[in-house]
């Protein structure tokens, strides 16, 4: 990648754009090669720069299972495989280039963030994509997986207030606050929404050693920056239905 640029006086710097999709089945050679080093040589370039706020869009995957659920920051993070490893280590580095260069940091560790402009990536938008097309959408996954869905709407309006306050935590989940299976999401799209969605479970090794529930509280968010999720699952579906994704 190259790096060109021309930062203002003060700056705020919202990082995730170079992240990798989770897939499990890539090495920890390569995970370290899409993500740490690409974030490693991309604070090489842009040290003494005049930013004021890093904003991080790290994942829930660096949880990996926990005892306790809903999930909240307090957790000791435990990642399940390659993606979740690298994660935690980008986040470390990430604060660690901030504390030493005393810049405010957020951590966002977000669930499963859905919505337009969502490229060939995700469940919801790939289920109607495939029903469109009129494809069966093969799932790695097991059923009764338990994800938390956001909207990018109610991403956006939580970064929106993160950048306008000055916050002692440095790490913020960022979810709607409840999970639903993979069954479910589906039986809403039968019964709810009346398409016929078509689906073929594939047990592959993109089924193991991924988290079996990534219900994240929400809660530090509400009470630190007077946020709340406004889209439900069932909404944000029917907004890409109607507006397209």
């Amino acid at each position: 990648v190259n790096y060109n640029f021309n930062f203002e006086e003060e700056s705020v710097l919202l990082l995730g754009l170079w992240q990798s999709n989770p897939r499990t089945a890539l090495s920890l050679s390569d995970e370290i090669n899409l993500n740490f080093n690409t974030y490693r040589s991309f604070f090489k370039k842009i040290n003494n720069q005049n930013i004021k706020h890093v904003v991080f869009f790290s994942s829930s995957a660096v949880y990996g299972e926990q005892c306790l659920i809903p999930i909240s920051e307090k957790s000791d993070p435990s990642p399940l495989n390659f993606y979740g490893v690298v994660k935690l280590q980008v986040e470390n580095l990430i604060l660690d280039y901030c504390y030493k260069n005393n810049i405010q940091v957020t951590i966002l560790r977000m669930s499963n963030v859905y919505g337009p402009y969502q490229y060939k990536q995700g469940l919801i938008t790939t289920l109607i994509r495939n029903y469109n097309n009129k494809v069966v959408t093969s799932i790695w996954d097991d059923p009764n997986i338990l994800r938390d869905y956001i909207y990018i709407d109610d991403i956006s309006d939580l970064i929106h207030k993160i950048l306008n306050k000055k916050s002692q935590y440095k790490i913020i989940n960022a979810s709607f606050g409840h999970a639903i299976k993979t069954s479910e999401i589906i039986n809403l799209f039968k019964d709810k929404l009346k398409m016929d969605i078509k689906v073929n479970f594939s047990d592959s090794y993109f089924c193991k050693n991924i988290m079996m529930n990534n219900n994240l509280s929400n809660l530090l968010a509400k009470e630190e920056y007077q946020w709340a999720p406004k889209v439900s699952l069932l909404m944000g579906m029917k907004k890409l239905i109607s507006n397209g994704i």
